[in-house]
């Protein structure tokens, strides 16, 4: 029933939409669409000839846990204001009841943000991790002249987005070309069949 009420309150506020990178945790964004994304993008790098490895990291791992007041952020976007102070609880005062051996029951709350299984959780989850993700990613592009090699153009809302990176709910995969194996990146950027890479693009700010 609670969670039944928490979804309730996500569900009247607002939606904001998450990088094309991101998938799992939302309807519309499987993870198999994710791998897809993945394995397309190695096929078109070996057929060019260009060696590459997927690096993989848990998303919780590869950033530091986000505090108290980073969920709240998160809220307050996510939810009406006059909700914010009820949904807040979900995280800061969550609890769980375990029958003991002798038959009574302990009220055990860790403190440590939402509890494993809550569907509310994972929307939370996502959407406070998208900013430093986001931020990451923008750092590489400015330092890795490679990584543009998967860039390509979204036919729908016709902007340059980046495919060797991807978010498999909370796993990351990055695709990395060693530099020594890419000298051009225009002539090799065609012969893979993306897209020319972006001489003058300029990251977004997160």
């Amino acid at each position: 029933f609670g969670s039944s009420y928490f979804a309730g309150l996500l569900a009247r506020g607002p939606t904001p939409q998450l990088p094309q990178y991101c998938h799992g945790f939302e309807r519309g964004r499987r993870r198999e669409a994710a791998m897809a994304v993945q394995m397309v993008c190695s096929h078109r790098l070996r057929c060019a000839g260009l060696s590459h490895v997927r690096c993989h990291e848990d998303l919780t791992n590869a950033f530091m846990c986000p505090l108290h007041e980073d969920l709240d952020l998160t809220t307050s976007v996510l939810v009406r204001n006059d909700d914010y102070y009820i949904f807040a609880l979900l995280y800061r005062k969550a609890a769980v009841y375990i029958e003991c051996a002798d038959g009574k029951f302990v009220i055990i709350a860790p403190g440590t943000g939402g509890l494993m299984g809550n569907s509310c959780v994972v929307k939370l989850f996502s959407h406070t991790y998208t900013p430093p993700l986001s931020g990451w990613i923008c750092d590489l592009l400015r330092d890795d002249k490679q990584a543009r090699l998967c860039f390509t153009r979204d036919p729908i809302n016709d902007i340059l987005v980046d495919l060797s990176v991807t978010v498999f709910a909370d796993d990351l995969i990055k695709i990395v070309v060693p530099d020594s194996l890419a000298p051009d990146a225009h002539s090799l950027a065609a012969k893979c069949k993306l897209c020319s890479p972006p001489v003058s693009y300029t990251p977004p700010t997160p």
